[in-house]
């Protein structure tokens, strides 16, 4: 890791001390100037200089404890201004810390280079900080400038306190901050590593408010893509794209008697041979690709009038990892989404652009991208053996504002023949129907056993084929993972669709028996659909990511995780985010002769399958 240096030593650091307006008498004592000098106003729009406060130098532990005695201490001027002298060879680094102190709380600020402003930006990248795994005094100056790069990219008001207002950073840029945390110390890759022929999923959850409360949304979708990657410069990737993505919104509103519905699908192919997209990304040393969004603004559809709606999409950090080999590359990744009515600028009767002053609601999402490089020479004998298989089956349906989720799992044995089974006994099922008004759940196993047949193209694209529909989805070079997706609307022939359907299902390789998961540690890449009694729904993952330990024995498992993603506690309510952070549980744990893994706690029981290639063993 590298640290910053210096051709000779600061002999003082300056800046200014900024803080919400609720929050600055916390800091300031009281001045007879006070009256005389109107607030300056800083980055994050709302905030005050705070007037003759304390400012300290202090050294911190990787934990942000305080090490030793105060360096150097001064005040601050009524401008907020202060500077603070240093000792003689004192070298700046990233364990060194600006801090203000209050009645009630602190502010923070890393003192990396000479001119250090504190505020809620700097506390909030501080915290962060302390809260992660880096050691503090590795940090180097770049480091500090990106993140307070995310910040600054935000269009943020104050909130009335500092609690508030770190409430607010939280909301906004609190992924993409963690993001960018996790890679900070990463070494550089080589884009080269990078290029080929690949095969992409995305699948997406969302949930979309209304500011007034009146209107709701429930949204997902499924894009397949293919893609060759050229790499242009050590971390410039040229790709050319072609993808369909296929969505549904099942919109809530409420009605004459009680929440109604009505839902609107739409299937967008995209093919660009001629004019490849150029992305700008960063390649590291272990295979993670990060690719840095910024703020993108485009309309909806236009309906007669021009488009209705201007939509506004924060700038965001994707990163997407290895996944037991280079050639898979997974994440899950966030969007914050604005949605603004439009405006006609030109006067000509249609609305043309988005109107920044009107914002009517929010469009959060998750997304799991999984990128699959294309295998040479695959025939159906690739795919052969047992494969553990998960479905995911969402249905939405306009006609009483219903959604429903099936997921199922089971061992499907092919034969690299082209057809397949399912394993006796294999299979598990569960079932939630929700309304706004009612919620059913049932696990009872399926009736029938499933059998089909499947064939491979020779890079890997995967057609399954049971009861006469057509599945479609693709494999990795040596088929140990499997996935595929199908999407269906009813009534087939109407005008007017009410039912829609998108069912996601993902494979991996079991081998012959069970592998041992004692003294192992997995990462976990997992997205909840969640509903309540009351309307509720809920759209959680773990950020960065999860892990799960099992004990020496392999008879114990703890999973960790911080928790991220989206809530809503009524089917018209506004989109939130979760108020649990963190989840740390203990369950018993149990693998059969199927790789079957079941773990068992006091709030219920999970079962899934034991994968003999690992998204990630930390522990080897």
């Amino acid at each position: 890791m590298l640290r910053q240096q210096f051709h000779h030593l600061p002999a003082s650091v300056t800046g200014t001390v900024s803080a919400p307006s609720g929050t600055v008498v916390n800091f300031s004592k009281p001045t007879l100037l006070e009256h005389i000098f109107p607030p300056a106003y800083a980055a994050i729009v709302g905030l005050e200089p705070v007037r003759n406060a304390t400012v300290e130098l202090i050294r911190v532990d990787d934990d942000g404890k305080q090490i030793g005695d105060v360096i150097a201490s001064a005040p601050t001027s009524i401008t907020g201004e202060y500077r603070l002298n240093l000792p003689s060879g004192l070298s700046l680094a990233g364990n060194l810390v600006v801090r203000v102190r209050g009645q009630n709380t602190d502010m923070n600020a890393i003192a990396i280079n000479q001119k250090v402003d504190v505020d809620p930006g700097s506390h909030y990248i501080y915290k962060n900080l302390i809260d992660s795994d880096l050691v503090m005094a590795d940090l180097a100056e770049n480091h500090i400038v990106t993140l307070r790069g995310v910040i600054d990219e935000l269009d943020l008001t104050a909130g009335t306190d500092l609690t508030e207002t770190l409430a607010a950073l939280d909301a906004v840029a609190g992924f993409q901050l963690k993001q960018e945390i996790g890679v900070l110390t990463k070494t550089p890759g080589d884009a080269s590593q990078f290029a080929g022929a690949w095969h992409g999923a995305i699948f997406e959850m969302s949930l979309h408010d209304e500011d007034t409360g009146t209107s709701g949304s429930f949204y997902t979708s499924i894009e397949g893509s293919e893609f060759n990657v050229e790499a242009v410069s050590n971390d410039t990737l040229s790709i050319t794209d072609s993808y369909e993505e296929n969505f549904g919104i099942l919109h809530f509103y409420q009605g004459g008697a009680g929440i109604e519905s009505s839902l609107f699908t739409a299937t967008e192919i995209q093919n660009t041979p001629e004019d490849p997209e150029q992305l700008q990304v960063n390649i590291t040393s272990d295979g993670s690709l990060i690719e840095r969004v910024g703020l993108d603004e485009h309309l909806s559809y236009d309906n007669g009038n021009g488009p209705e709606f201007g939509f506004r999409t924060l700038p965001s950090t994707f990163i997407l990892e290895s996944a037991g080999s280079d050639d898979v590359k997974i994440g899950i990744n966030q969007e914050l989404g604005l949605r603004f009515l439009t405006v006609d600028t030109d006067n000509d009767g249609k609305f043309d652009a988005l109107d920044p002053n009107q914002k009517v609601g929010d469009e959060p999402s998750l997304t799991m991208d999984l990128l699959v490089r294309k295998g040479i020479d695959i025939s159906n004998n690739t795919l052969s053996g047992n494969i553990g298989v998960v479905i995911f089956d969402l249905i939405l349906n306009s006609n009483n504002a219903e959604m429903e989720v099936v997921t199922e799992s089971s061992i499907l044995s092919f034969d690299g023949n082209g057809t397949f089974s399912t394993s006796d006994g294999s299979e598990k099922r569960a079932e939630i129907l929700r309304t706004p008004t009612s919620l059913a759940f049932s696990d009872s196993p399926p009736e029938d056993s499933l059998t089909g047949t499947y064939n491979l193209s020779t890079d890997g694209l995967l057609t399954l084929t049971i009861d006469g529909d057509n599945i479609q989805g693709f494999i990795s070079p040596t088929g140990d993972l499997l996935v595929a997706s199908l999407i269906e609307r009813f009534p087939e022939e109407a005008e007017s669709i009410t039912d829609y359907a998108q069912l996601l299902a993902m494979g991996i390789g079991l081998g012959d028996t069970p592998p041992s998961i004692a003294g192992s540690t997995y990462k976990l890449y997992p997205i909840e659909l969640g509903f309540t009694q009351s309307g509720g729904t809920e759209v959680l993952t773990f950020s960065h990511p999860g892990t799960m330990t099992f004990d020496d024995a392999g008879t114990q498992a703890t999973l960790q995780g911080e928790t991220l993603g989206i809530i809503k506690n009524t089917v018209l309510g506004q989109s939130i985010a979760p108020t649990e952070d963190s989840e740390t549980f203990t369950m018993s744990a149990n693998v059969d002769v199927n790789s079957g893994v079941t773990l068992t706690e006091n709030d219920g029981t999970f079962e899934g399958l034991c994968c003999l290639i690992r998204l990630e063993d930390m522990a080897a």
